[in-house]
C-alpha cells in the first residue's frame, strides 16, 4: 500500500479533531484494538513505543492494515532518537510522534515526506519545532499546562497548530475544553484505551466510545 504523504497525515488528524494512542505487548489485542478505533471511526492511530515488543507488535499491526482498514494511518509515538525512528519508518509508520523536538528525527521526517509530532511544553519549544517544518507540534504534558495555555500562545501565535497529549480525559467536557481553546486535535490515550488493564468487554465498548470522541469534536468546533 501507498504511504500517505506528511501532508495527507497531518490533514486526516486535524479533520479527525482527535488522536487515540495506546501501546500492547500482545499483538492480536493490539490488531483489535487498532479495529476497534477503527471501526469507531478513527482515521489516525499512534501506537507508543514502549516496552520490548513495540517494533515487533508495531510490525504485525503494519502488515495487517488491509484487514484492520485499508484507508488507516498508522503511527508511532515515544520515538526519541533517529535509530529507532528509521526502524518505525522501515516498519511502515506513517508519522512519528516524539515527547519532544529531535531535529534528526525531523530531518529524518522530512526527507521521507511523513509526518513528525514532536512535544513541546513551552511557546520556545513550540517556535523551535514549527522552524523545522513541523505542521503539528505535540502540546505535552497537555494535564499540566491546560486548555488555557493554547488560548494564550494562539494570540500572537494564530499559525500554530497544536495537539495536546497527556493526561486527557476521555470526556465531552474535556474534549470540548480543548477544541474550544483552540487545539487542532487531542490525542487520547490511557483514558480511552486502558492498555494495560484492558479486557474484551472494553475492546467491544471501544468502537462505541471511539464515536462520542468524534461527536464531542464536531459539537465543539460547531459551538466555536
Amino acid at each position: 500500500m501507498t504511504r500517505p504523504r506528511r501532508l495527507q497525515v497531518h490533514l486526516a488528524i486535524e479533520n479527525a479533531g482527535f488522536l487515540p494512542l495506546f501501546t500492547h505487548g500482545d499483538p492480536d489485542v493490539a490488531t483489535a484494538i487498532t479495529a476497534a478505533c477503527a471501526a469507531g471511526g478513527a482515521s489516525v492511530v499512534e501506537f507508543t513505543n514502549r516496552g520490548d515488543r513495540a517494533l515487533s507488535v508495531f510490525r504485525v499491526l503494519s502488515d495487517r492494515r488491509p484487514e484492520i482498514g485499508p484507508d488507516l494511518i498508522l503511527g508511532a509515538g515515544s520515538v526519541v532518537d533517529v535509530t529507532t525512528a528509521a526502524l518505525f519508518i522501515a516498519a511502515g509508520a506513517d508519522f512519528l510522534v516524539s515527547p519532544y523536538f529531535v531535529p534528526g528525527i525531523a530531518r529524518l521526517c522530512h526527507g521521507h515526506r511523513i509526518g513528525y509530532l514532536p512535544g513541546a511544553g513551552t511557546s520556545t519549544e513550540i517556535a523551535r519545532a514549527e522552524a523545522s517544518g513541523v505542521e503539528l507540534v505535540k502540546l505535552f504534558p497537555a494535564a499540566t499546562l491546560g486548555p488555557d495555555f493554547i488560548r494564550h500562545h494562539l494570540g500572537p501565535c494564530p499559525q500554530s497548530r497544536l495537539v495536546p497529549t497527556g493526561g486527557i480525559d476521555a470526556t465531552e467536557a474535556a474534549v470540548s475544553a480543548w477544541i474550544s481553546a483552540g487545539a487542532a486535535a487531542v490525542g487520547l490515550g490511557s483514558q480511552l484505551i486502558p492498555s494495560r488493564t484492558i479486557t474484551l468487554a472494553d475492546i467491544d465498548r471501544l468502537p462505541d466510545r471511539v464515536r462520542a470522541v468524534g461527536r464531542w469534536v464536531e459539537v465543539a468546533r460547531g459551538a466555536g
